[in-house]
């Protein structure tokens, strides 16, 4: 079986390689990161919370919040100036723009852009680093920043639908979608993210906090211990169907095979934890209807649809059925606009 969430040591190691600036050995990197190096003698992947701790580590080393790649360093403060920006923006769509025109301005190595096609939204990151790989890494730096920062903007995990990444994969453990909680697609001819443009609209439900990037870092360390990193563990499988549901609708037998296993396995599983796959896939729909009810003036038949409802009355009555409430009443009782 497949280990979700861990990322190849080598991942890291290339990543110290091809830093432009101020050689650091993996071992100076595992020691300032307080990471036992016997740990890791003869393994071949970290773990979630690794990763992220000798990524920070090597931020904070290098005082470089791109790790050493680009043509200049991102002195520490570059994100959080970016997300002081965007904090003055209202949606979504408008805050991604901010950042996106600010990396134009200040990254002289890093072009970002912003387009929508057939439904769908598309951030890209192309760098101009003349080392490919190093163009790879701080391409796929950025695109990590920005999904992150939409996640903290929204309050909720920000529905990614693909990952184009343009380096290859390491290994079949390498999964870096453990980052972007998201359909990963190695040795792509582009590096972007692509999403149903309906989330431009959402709106910002946070104030501006001045640890952004360690609110970050949090939201991402609650993933891993909240089940991203596998299902073994008592309750865990049926978080981890809720995150998969949260970022994209599939079938218990879509999920499954995700997972590794079959769906008589994993429904199994989910009735030793005393829920059923009908009763999670339910509680996500239900939640995901609550949001756009309370924070955006779609339709109710709009909802529906993004729901995958057929028929709003379909809708509406699971909704009545689990809140005793139509969802027009809902929405006058509880909506911010």
């Amino acid at each position: 079986m497949t280990a979700v969430g861990r990322m190849p040591v080598a991942f890291i190691k290339d990543l110290l390689k091809l830093a432009t600036r101020e050689a650091i050995t993996f071992e100076e990197l595992l020691n300032e990161a307080g990471i036992p190096q016997d740990t890791l003698h003869s393994r071949k992947m970290l773990t979630f919370t690794e990763c992220l701790q000798l990524l920070l580590t090597n931020i904070q080393m290098r005082d470089d919040e791109g790790h050493g790649l680009g043509a200049e360093p991102m002195k520490s403060g570059f994100f959080e100036l970016s997300a002081r920006l965007a904090m003055h923006e209202d949606t979504v769509g408008e805050a991604l723009k901010t950042i996106l025109d600010y990396y134009n301005i200040a990254r002289s190595d890093l072009k970002c852009a912003y387009r929508e096609s057939d439904g769908f939204a598309y951030v890209g990151v192309k760098s101009t680093i003349n080392k490919r790989k190093s163009a790879y890494f701080s391409e796929e730096n950025a695109l990590i920043a920005f999904h992150i920062f939409t996640c903290w903007f929204v309050d909720a995990d920000f529905p990614i639908e693909r990952v184009s990444l343009r380096r290859k994969r390491y290994a079949p453990e390498d999964d870096i979608h453990g980052f972007l909680a998201a359909p990963v697609f190695f040795d792509e001819d582009a590096c972007e993210l692509r999403f149903s443009a309906k989330v431009m609209n959402w709106p910002r439900r946070q104030n501006y906090e001045p640890d952004i990037l360690q609110q970050i870092v949090a939201r991402l360390l609650r993933r891993r211990y909240e089940g991203i990193d596998g299902f073994d563990n008592k309750g865990a499988l049926n978080i981890r169907i809720r995150r998969i549901l949260q970022i994209r609708l599939q079938s218990a037998n879509q999920i499954a095979a995700r997972l590794g296993i079959s769906e008589t396995v994993l429904r199994r599983k989910l009735v030793d934890e005393g829920v059923s796959f009908s009763e999670i896939r339910t509680q996500v729909l239900m939640e995901r209807a609550q949001f756009l009810l309370m924070y955006t003036a779609l339709p109710v038949d709009e909802i529906a649809d993004d729901l995958g409802y057929s028929e709003a009355s379909s809708f509406a009555r699971a909704f009545r059925r689990q809140f005793k409430i139509p969802p027009g009443e809902y929405r006058k009782i509880n909506s911010s606009f």
